[in-house]
């Protein structure tokens, strides 16, 4: 049996309009983890193409993260066991909202290290910026 039918959902996913809406709650973990990141370290010269594929890594990271989580919920509802009705409602809000803000943040509070930085220039074929006085 494939995948979309295994579980009813609300959706169709072999319509055009389910598989929009499941691109979109893939992209918006990693869509906000990119705003936050790009709102707090500065704007980066990139494409949109270049931002889409940064964002796809983020939602890809952050669902890799929560895979455990996932797996069991979906593991509890093919068994047909009972189910908290907040657990999934909780736990996407957590994936979708909270954890791109905490994966935003950490990536900023990083790439400010001091460490980090002199990793990051031991490592580097670039020339160190100039300071300015």
């Amino acid at each position: 049996m494939p995948a979309g039918e295994a579980f009813p959902t609300p959706f169709d996913l072999g319509q055009p309009a389910g598989q929009v809406l499941a691109i979109v709650l893939f992209l918006i973990p990693g869509l906000n983890c990119t705003w936050i990141v790009e709102r707090l370290a500065g704007r980066t010269p990139l494409s949109g193409t270049e931002r889409l594929f940064r964002a796809i890594a983020w939602s890809l990271l952050l669902y890799a993260l929560a895979s455990p989580w996932l797996l069991r919920l979906i593991h509890r509802l093919s068994e047909h066991d009972r189910l908290w009705p907040w657990e999934p409602i909780i736990g996407f809000s957590l994936v979708e909202f909270v954890a791109p803000v905490v994966l935003g943040l950490t990536v900023v509070w990083i790439r400010r290290a001091g460490w980090f930085k002199a990793l990051t220039l031991s490592r580097s074929t670039y020339p160190p910026p100039e300071l300015s006085p």
